[in-house]
C-alpha cells in the first residue's frame, strides 16, 4: 500500500465556493454543479491539448494493431517500440514512450499531458490487464487477442471511456 496525496485545491473564487458548499452541507448535486463550473478551465484546457490528442490516437490505434498478422510491427508503425512478442507490459511502457518521443525535449508538454500520458497507460493495463492474467501472466499471443477483442464500437468505446474518465478525474 501506498500513501494518498490530497492536493491543495486552487484558492480561486470558484473552489472556495465549493469548499463553502460542502461546509454548509449542500446536496451532492450542489456541490457537483460548483465544481463543474470550478474544473471548466482544466477541462477546457484539456479539450485543446496535444497531448490528449496524441493519446488518444496512441490508444486508437491498440486494436487495429492487434488486429494484423504481425502485432509488433503494426505497433511499431504507429511509433511504439515494442519487442517482437509484446506483452501487457510492454505495450503499457511503448504507449508512454511514444508520448515522449511525440514530445521531444519536452517541448509543447503541459501537465495536462502528463495526465494525459499517465491516463493512456492506466487505462491499457486496467483494460487489458482486467480480460487477461494481468501484467506478467499472460502470454503474448493473449495479449494481442484481448486488444484485438476491443475493435467492436462497444468495446472500443468503454476503453476509451476508461482513458477518459481517469483523465478528467485527475483534470478535477
Amino acid at each position: 500500500m501506498g500513501t494518498t496525496q490530497i492536493p491543495t485545491l486552487p484558492k480561486t473564487r470558484e473552489w472556495i465556493r465549493v469548499v463553502r458548499l460542502i461546509q454548509a452541507g449542500a446536496d451532492a448535486a450542489q456541490v457537483a454543479r460548483a465544481v463543474i463550473r470550478a474544473a471548466a478551465d482544466a477541462l477546457a484546457a484539456a479539450s485543446r491539448d496535444e497531448g490528449v490528442a496524441e493519446a488518444a490516437w496512441l490508444l486508437a490505434q491498440l486494436p487495429t494493431a492487434a488486429r494484423e498478422d504481425d502485432f509488433a510491427a503494426a505497433l511499431r508503425d504507429c511509433g511504439m517500440r515494442v519487442p517482437n512478442a509484446p506483452g501487457l507490459m510492454d505495450v503499457v511502457v511503448a504507449v508512454s514512450d511514444a508520448m515522449d518521443d511525440h514530445f521531444p525535449n519536452n517541448r509543447g508538454r503541459t501537465d495536462v499531458t502528463e495526465i494525459a500520458q499517465t491516463a493512456a497507460a492506466e487505462a491499457v493495463a486496467s483494460t487489458v490487464g482486467a480480460r487477461t492474467a494481468g501484467f506478467f501472466g499472460t502470454a503474448p499471443p493473449d495479449v494481442q487477442k484481448t486488444f484485438a477483442a476491443l475493435a467492436t464500437v462497444k468495446r472500443f468505446g468503454a476503453f476509451v471511456r476508461t482513458f477518459f474518465a481517469r483523465l478528467v478525474f485527475k483534470c478535477l
